[in-house]
């Protein structure tokens, strides 16, 4: 990111003559850091050699190139012998002067934007290198920076999902701690009972485990169970919102349904039907489909010499015996106007 927004600005910052030279073997808009920086490298460049020995004199030698069409002319060495600098450009002349610092590059009248002393083209191209130097440890910096960031994250987002989950579980039971997403399940054995009978003997007989993201309370003795199912049914006859239930009727059915309202009313109602039936006294789903069958029966020969259609007839005898199943009333259907438009009004 620091990069390619770097990239322009160096390049704004470069004499025109090695911009050209740069541009000239690379697309400036795509070019990358990484290119831009050996090509700078190739076109400004200071080597500090150690010493070495000429015609007998050791002295430290400085080469600088910059700006030059074929990378390699005009080149411009710095020497320092006992003390005196020299200065031999390209064309072989040799110049002699205490103060180098000031001496005048050779390239001053043909480009004229080109440092003008070696000082200024040290310091400028120092400045070029070591910011690009600097680069990659920025680089470098942002992507460690961006690793701790997500790490506060993820660190920030277990700690909230642990303290909502202790304030969750102030009412709930004491037991084991599970792993996020998977809860306790990775260490029951082969025999959950068993591991349920030992965890018993560390939390009691009534603990509290995670089964994946879901709460579970377990009861190990027979007086807490009596305690929860029957003293205590209505805290515990609600069903947990699983997918697998919302799937069966959206949990509006009677085995998966939600405790509420309308579940204890079709429970009442359910409940009724089965007594009714469980009486020896009260006619059994044979006799009611019996009952209805004679109706039809009956129906069917009063009009044979007369054309007519049966599947009104048919629908009223089928919703009879669900009516009578459902409400368990010895009524026949056909008396009441509810249940008539109920049953014959489209969807």
């Amino acid at each position: 990111m620091f990069g390619a927004l770097l990239v322009p600005v160096v390049l704004g910052k470069l004499p025109s003559e090695i911009h050209k030279n740069i541009a000239r073997d690379h697309d400036s808009d795509n070019i990358s850091l990484i290119e831009l920086r050996k090509s700078i490298v190739k076109e400004i460049k200071i080597l500090e050699v150690g010493q070495t020995t000429e015609y007998g004199d050791s002295h430290m030698t400085a080469t600088f190139f910059a700006g030059a069409k074929s990378r390699q002319q005009p080149h411009y060495d710095h020497k320092q012998t006992k003390g005196t600098h020299a200065c031999v450009f390209s064309d072989g002349t040799h110049h002699s002067n205490e103060c180098t610092q000031r001496i005048r590059l050779p390239w001053k009248q043909e480009h004229d934007q080109l440092p003008t002393n070696f000082s200024i083209a040290k310091r400028r191209t120092e400045s070029v290198i070591r910011r690009l130097d600097r680069e990659p440890a920025m680089v470098d910096m942002f992507n460690q920076s961006n690793i701790t960031l997500t790490c506060v994250f993820i660190f920030t987002l277990i700690a909230i999902g642990v303290y909502r989950r202790r304030i969750r579980s102030k009412d709930q039971p004491p037991g084991p701690w599970g792993l996020p997403f998977v809860g306790y399940l990775p260490f029951f054995s082969k025999n959950p009972p068993r591991k349920c009978t030992q965890l018993a003997k560390t939390y009691g007989d009534i603990f509290c485990i995670r089964l994946g993201s879901w709460p579970t309370i377990v009861l190990n003795s027979k007086a807490a169970i009596r305690e929860a199912l029957v003293e205590q049914s209505d805290t515990f006859s609600d069903r947990p919102d699983f997918f697998s239930c919302k799937v069966v009727n959206n949990m509006r059915s009677l085995g998966f349904g939600s405790y509420n309202a309308r579940w204890r009313l079709h429970s009442k109602i359910a409940s009724t039907v089965l007594r009714e039936f469980a009486s020896p006294n009260k006619p059994t789903t044979e006799k009611i489909i019996m009952m209805e069958a004679e109706k039809l029966t009956e129906y069917f020969l009063e009009n044979t010499h007369t054309p007519f259609d049966p599947h009104e007839e048919i629908f009223l005898a089928v919703g009879s015996v669900v009516y009578q199943i459902c409400c368990g009333m010895d009524k026949d259907c056909r008396n009441d106007k509810g249940y008539l438009n109920l049953i014959k009004t489209p969807k």
